[in-house]
């Protein structure tokens, strides 16, 4: 997409209606994106409106080439040269002349969401090179040993790392499980013994406390990167839609910057609070001001204010004691792991909560979300959500790739939900779309549906 210094229709191009004219065609030319029946057609587009098209906004333009039936060259225009934000505005009005301005909205929102400045919390791809930085910082002898190791393999993803560390602690805490294991992973020759990696087998384990050592220390310099992030134009965006509409924030995120772009009294955690003021909140893998029960499992949400005064204070809690059985609770937190199965009863319930939320939206938007393999169940909880619906699904990323990964899913599982007419991409920096998204949605109704309640328990 053309932005910034490439934009045309700046002041520069304005010089006088010829120059801006030719100035144009060539542009579009040298792009390369429009054969030249689609040039003589532009061009004959604007000799007719010579006098007046300097004087139009972008979105007019492709819409007056909407009018005249213009379909092809339109998308072309409108994919090369509209910018992002205007983009997204024009589909935000598009999508609005189907439904009405009060429908619920459910924001989705990943860690793209969150990789935007000011937040700049690194996506997950770029999270392992930061914490082996730190874990060498703070001398963290157990992580630079498996440091080395992950090296020698090749190992970039903290998702790769940390999945090993999962199945290490599950073989290295039972005998049996591991016998089995090794059985599986070194099958028995009766000519030759035990068939073994080198000098390694499942017999050589790390000890278990330098195991649980090392997920501690990773997980207390992750969380230490995410505490004090502020929001983004992002979070501020869905926390102005939230004061004036039905909206519900779903999150794979632990950060609690959208937490704090709505403020105190603008949101509850659906699942672990009682009270009901402000937006609803589903953080499906956890949070981190989230403390649960090893015991009774009992789940805590510690206000920020209360963070906030730790962090004044030189402290911030990783490990909490439960007020109901005073055993320890720490971090309720899902890792970037190969498997999510198996996990605490109350992100189970969010889970459930979720779908519900999604089946009752109008308008569900995805900001920053990969839709990677490892999360499949997310991509079969909102086809479940979106079949036999017109569930309005708008994507956000600086990629296709996940709005293509999502659409090829829904084709093949979500029954009675039609892609092409209900799935809508918008390409560019959601710091920027998606406020002019939100932004250009009517603030009165302009379909003939009714309005549709929110379904949450």
């Amino acid at each position: 997409m053309v932005q910034g210094d490439e934009w045309p229709f700046d002041d520069g191009w304005s010089d006088s209606e010829t120059d801006a004219h030719l100035r144009l065609t060539r542009y579009l030319r040298e792009q390369g994106e429009l054969d030249e029946s689609d040039l003589d057609r532009l061009t004959k587009f604007l000799d007719s409106h010579q006098q007046a098209w300097l004087t139009l906004d972008w979105q007019e333009i492709l819409d007056a080439l909407q009018r005249q039936e213009q379909t092809s060259l339109w998308r072309r225009l409108d994919a090369r040269i509209a910018r992002p934000a205007d983009v997204a505005a024009g589909t935000a009005t598009r999508i609005a002349q189907g439904t009405i301005a009060t429908t619920p909205w459910v924001m989705m929102l990943g860690a793209g969401a969150s990789k935007p400045a000011p937040t700049n919390i690194p996506l997950v791809s770029e999270l392992l090179a930061i914490l082996w930085e730190k874990a060498a910082a703070v001398n963290a002898k157990s992580l630079l040993r498996i440091r080395e190791r992950a090296e020698d393999l090749g190992i970039t993803n903290i998702e790769d790392l940390l999945t090993a560390i999962d199945i290490a602690q599950t073989v290295s805490g039972a005998p049996r499980v591991r016998g089995l294991i090794r059985d599986l992973l070194y099958p028995t020759d009766p000519r030759r013994g035990p068939q073994r990696l080198g000098n390694r087998n499942l017999d050589q384990l790390a000890p278990m406390d330098d195991l649980r050592e090392s997920s501690e220390t990773l997980f207390s310099l992750l969380v230490g990167m995410m505490r004090t992030s502020p929001a983004n134009p992002i979070h501020v965006a869905i926390a102005d839609r939230s004061r004036r509409s039905n909206l519900t924030a779903l999150t794979t995120n632990y950060d609690v910057c959208l937490e704090r772009a709505l403020g105190a009294d603008g949101y509850w955690y659906v699942g672990v609070e009682e009270r009901r003021q402000g937006a609803p909140i589903l953080k499906m893998h956890g949070s981190l001001n989230w403390f649960a029960c090893r015991n009774c499992d009992r789940v805590v949400a510690v206000q920020l204010a209360h963070i906030e005064s730790a962090i004044e204070a030189g402290i911030y809690p990783v490990v909490s004691q439960c007020p109901s059985c005073e055993a320890l609770a720490p971090h309720l937190i899902v890792p970037p792991i190969g498997t999510k199965s198996a996990q605490h009863p109350t992100l189970l319930a969010i889970r459930h909560e979720a779908e519900e939320a999604i089946k009752s939206a109008g308008v569900f938007c995805v900001v920053g979300y990969s839709f990677q393999e490892t999360d499949e169940y997310i991509l079969r909880m909102i086809s479940r959500a979106v079949s036999d619906s017109d569930t309005q699904i708008v994507v956000f990323d600086t990629s296709a790739a996940p709005a293509a990964r999502l659409s090829a899913f829904l084709k093949a599982h979500a029954t009675g939900f039609t892609v092409e007419r209900n799935v809508h991409i918008v390409q560019g920096d959601a710091s920027e779309t998606l406020p002019a998204f939100i932004a250009a949605w009517p603030a009165t109704e302009v379909g003939s549906g009714g309005e549709t309640p929110v379904a949450l328990a």
